[in-house]
């Protein structure tokens, strides 16, 4: 029972830590693309002038609202997908080793049933997600 809620413990912490990291790639990319948006105005206020610089920013960013606009929209239409049954915590410390392996395996195949389905939904958004997954993983273990 110790060696469960260790294992636990270590998982919790280690999820801790990525969404830190995570959180913390996530402003660096919020930075990185600030400064960009930066250089972009600036070589368009050297090029043109301010107001058209203003302007064709102004137009990226009605331009960017737009396409979210429509993805929201269109991501509305859905209807909502029932969630997996969650695991009752009270039922696998009361019960026995064998009882609670088996929540926790029924557990991980609907998890694992979860993933597959999202990536059959969505391949893309899933690639992206793995590969920043994989850059966090990678950093955290150096």
């Amino acid at each position: 029972m110790l060696d469960l809620t260790g294992g636990i413990r270590t998982r919790i912490d280690a999820a801790l830590q990525s969404a830190l990291w995570a959180g913390i790639a996530a402003a660096a990319v919020g930075a990185g693309v600030l400064f960009v948006l930066i250089a972009l105005f600036v070589a368009l206020a050297e090029r043109y002038d301010a107001l058209t610089a203003c302007i064709a920013m102004g137009a990226l960013f009605v331009a960017a609202a737009a396409v979210a606009g429509l993805a929201c929209m269109l991501a509305g239409g859905r209807r909502p997908r029932r969630a997996p049954a969650p695991v009752d915590a009270r039922k696998l410390f009361a019960a026995g080793s064998a009882e609670a392996a088996d929540a926790l395996h029924d557990a991980g195949i609907d998890l694992a049933e979860g993933v597959k389905q999202a990536v059959r939904r969505r391949p893309l958004t899933a690639l992206g997600l793995m590969l920043c997954a994989g850059f966090v993983f990678g950093v955290t273990r150096r």
